[in-house]
Order: structure tokens, then C-alpha cells, then sequence
């Protein structure tokens, strides 16, 4: 972390665009997500099988996310490299201390939603899924190393959790449970597609976002119980 944090504070500009980078959300990996619309719209005569292949991504990326953030709150919490008092980490200009102080760094949901979906490409178009791994190692997990927000082994317990959820997911056969949920939902497509798609474009935001939405409803909610 200091070998890399010792080019921080030599060039504003790249700084600024490197802070700015692990902050944003479609660039860094979430135009990868237009990957579900393909692969749903890809068989238009027809769809089942794609569209169960959408949801089965979809459900897995789900998962991991809850094992991820199941981890951050029952392990112990530990401080990010920027706000930890113990380690002379030189923030890079235009990143301030403080910034998700109270949120642990282990592991890394950036590399649990984006090592899943890089996951699932892969298995389906090796030549995309290498290209999309190596995509989010360097827009997505590098910036966040270098502004302080991840340790080496958040992005490497984050990047395995989501590659063997994922690979599960596509090895296991589906539960019967699940399996009626998504047949439930592809049959909601046709009755009803406007109310469909319009959950499935606020969904698909949701995932480019990592749940930012859905995290501060649930914090808000927590606090307002407990």
C-alpha cells in the first residue's frame, strides 16, 4: 500500500482523476452490465433459455453481495488505509480523510459485484470475460488501492468471493424454488412489460451503483429500529 501510495501528492491532475475514477460508477466496470440486456434480448424467437441465464447472473451477483456485506459486519471492522492512524498513508489531492470511516474495508464490494459479473462473461465468451477482468483490475480495483479505500486483501477476498459464487451458480443446477421465481418473472415480461422493464432498468442502475440506494434505505431503516 505505501510502495503505491508514494505517488500520490505528485500531479494534481492525475489525482484528481484517479479519486475521481474510484468513485464512478459506469466507466470503472458498469458498462458491463449492458452484458444482461445483450444476452436477455440476444435470442429474440427465443428467449427462455438467455433470459433464465440473465436472472441466474442476476441472483448470483445478489448473493455474493449479501455474503460480502454479511462479512463486514460480523467480522471485525477494519479501518481503510486512509483512515488508519497507525499508517502514514498520504491521501492523494481531492481525497479527504474520514471517507467511509465507519464502513469496513473487508472485503471489497467493488470486487465482489465486478469480479462476479467478469465471472460470468467469462464462462459464456472467454476472449470478453479476460477482457473484462482485466477492465475492472485496472479502472475499478487499482484506484480504489491507490486513494486509500482497500487493502491488497479486501480486492483479493472480494474478487474471490464473487468468482466462486459465480461459479457455482453456473455449475449447480437451480433450486425448484428458483427456478418458479424466475419463471414467474419471465412470464411477468409478457403480461405486464411496462411495469417489467421499468423495475429491470432501475435494477440494472442499482447493480452499476452497487446497491449505493438500497445500502442507505437499509442504514436509515437500522438506525431508525435499533
Amino acid at each position: 500500500v505505501l510502495w503505491i501510495n508514494g505517488c500520490a501528492q505528485h500531479s494534481y491532475f492525475f489525482d484528481r482523476c484517479v479519486v475521481h475514477l474510484a468513485d464512478e460508477g459506469f466507466l470503472k466496470g458498469g458498462v458491463f452490465f449492458l452484458f444482461f440486456w445483450w444476452l436477455w434480448f440476444r435470442h429474440p424467437d427465443d428467449p427462455r433459455h438467455d433470459r433464465i441465464d440473465v436472472l441466474r447472473i442476476a441472483g448470483a451477483i445478489c448473493l455474493a453481495v449479501i455474503l460480502a456485506r454479511a462479512l463486514q459486519i460480523l467480522l471485525p471492522g477494519r479501518a481503510r488505509p486512509i483512515n488508519d492512524a497507525q499508517l502514514a498513508f498520504v491521501p492523494p489531492f481531492t481525497q479527504t480523510r474520514g471517507y467511509l470511516e465507519h464502513w469496513s474495508s473487508f472485503p471489497s464490494d467493488h470486487a465482489v459485484v465486478f469480479f462476479a459479473l467478469a465471472t460470468a462473461i467469462w464462462a459464456r465468451y472467454r476472449l470478453l470475460g479476460a477482457f473484462t477482468y482485466a477492465w475492472i483490475t485496472l479502472l475499478a480495483l487499482l484506484p480504489r488501492l491507490y486513494t486509500g479505500l482497500h487493502y491488497p486483501s479486501d480486492l483479493i477476498a472480494g474478487a474471490a468471493i464473487g468468482t466462486l459464487v459465480m461459479a457455482a451458480a453456473d455449475a449447480l443446477p437451480l433450486p425448484r424454488a428458483a427456478m418458479g421465481f424466475i419463471e414467474e418473472l419471465i412470464s411477468s415480461e409478457r403480461w405486464n412489460p411496462a411495469a417489467f422493464y421499468c423495475v429491470a432498468v432501475a435494477m440494472t442502475y442499482e447493480f452499476i451503483e452497487l446497491f449505493g440506494d438500497v445500502r442507505l434505505v437499509g442504514r436509515a431503516v437500522a438506525k431508525a429500529l435499533f
